[in-house]
């Protein structure tokens, strides 16, 4: 069964990168692909090697059960305004 990453620490998640035989800085880029760039598809994230797609996405899943409406406020930050599947 695939592990639920969005409730993994960066620091569990390099550790669950060794254990399938990734280093963990493969970690830190699909970390940074979830959180500073909303992407959730290992095949849309360029900087991961296509032939570990498919093994990291058996074992990982990284789409939340939520889904993310980002927005701009009056004063230019950026929110994320979540919906829940559920």
């Amino acid at each position: 069964e695939a592990i639920e990453a969005m409730g993994l620490t960066l620091a569990e998640f390099r550790e669950e990168m060794k254990l399938v035989g990734q280093k963990p800085f493969r970690a830190d880029q699909i970390w940074k692909w979830i959180y500073q760039k909303g992407e959730y598809n290992l095949k849309n994230m360029t900087n991961i090697a296509s032939r570990d797609h498919d093994s990291l996405s058996d074992r990982f899943r990284l789409h939340p059960d939520i889904t993310p409406h980002p927005f701009m406020s009056e004063d230019g930050t950026r929110k994320w305004r979540l919906e829940l599947d559920d």
